[in-house]
C-alpha cells in the first residue's frame, strides 16, 4: 500500500513538470495562413489516441469554418502516453485554405502521422523553441515595415534589430 502511495505521489510531481510545458490547447498562427493545435490527453491509460486526433481535428475544422474556409492537413505528430506525467499528445499543423481550391481536398491520409517517441518535455521543449524564432523574425518583418513605410530610420531599425536578436534564445 505505501508503493502504491509513493508512485501516486511521485507521478503528481512528475506531471507537473510536463504540465508547465504545455501551452494552452488553442490555435496558433505560425505563418500567413498556417496553423497549428497542440492538445494534451491528461487521462492517462483512459485516454485514446483515436478520441484526442479526433478532437484536434474538430477543433481545426470549426476555426477553418468560423472563418469560410477549410482545414487542409500538412503535418501531425502523435504521442502516446508514457509512464510518471509523459501525457499523450496530438500535434496538427494546418493551413486555411478556401473551399474548392485544391487543397481543399487533401485529408489525413494524404500525410505521414509521425509518431514521436521523444518526452513529451523535450518536444513542448522543441515546439516553444521554434516558435520563439517565429516570433523574432515577424518582430524583424514588422520593424522592416515601419522603416519602409518611413515611420522609423535605418538606424533606429538597426538597433532595434539588435536589441530582438540580442535577446532571442
Amino acid at each position: 500500500m505505501k508503493i502504491l502511495g509513493f508512485l501516486a505521489i511521485l507521478m503528481l510531481f512528475g506531471c507537473a513538470s510536463v504540465t508547465e510545458q504545455v501551452p494552452d490547447e488553442q490555435v496558433l498562427l505560425i505563418s500567413g495562413n498556417v496553423y497549428e493545435i497542440l492538445d494534451v490527453d491528461r487521462r492517462g491509460i483512459f485516454g485514446g489516441e483515436a478520441s484526442l486526433q479526433k478532437s484536434v481535428l474538430r477543433q481545426a475544422d470549426k476555426f477553418a469554418s468560423e472563418k469560410g474556409k477549410v482545414a487542409s492537413p500538412l503535418a501531425a505528430r502523435i504521442h502516446r502516453v508514457g509512464i510518471l506525467g509523459d501525457w499523450a499528445w496530438f500535434w496538427y499543423k494546418f493551413e486555411l485554405v478556401d473551399q474548392g481550391a485544391p487543397e481543399s481536398y487533401r485529408n489525413m491520409t494524404d500525410i505521414d502521422i509521425v509518431r514521436d517517441a521523444r518526452l513529451s518535455t523535450e518536444f513542448f521543449m522543441e515546439r516553444h523553441n521554434e516558435v520563439q524564432k517565429m516570433d523574432v523574425s515577424g518582430e524583424i518583418r514588422s520593424l522592416d515595415k515601419l522603416r519602409q513605410d518611413g515611420l522609423i530610420t535605418d538606424s533606429e531599425f538597426e538597433e532595434q534589430k539588435r536589441k530582438i536578436l540580442d535577446r532571442s534564445p
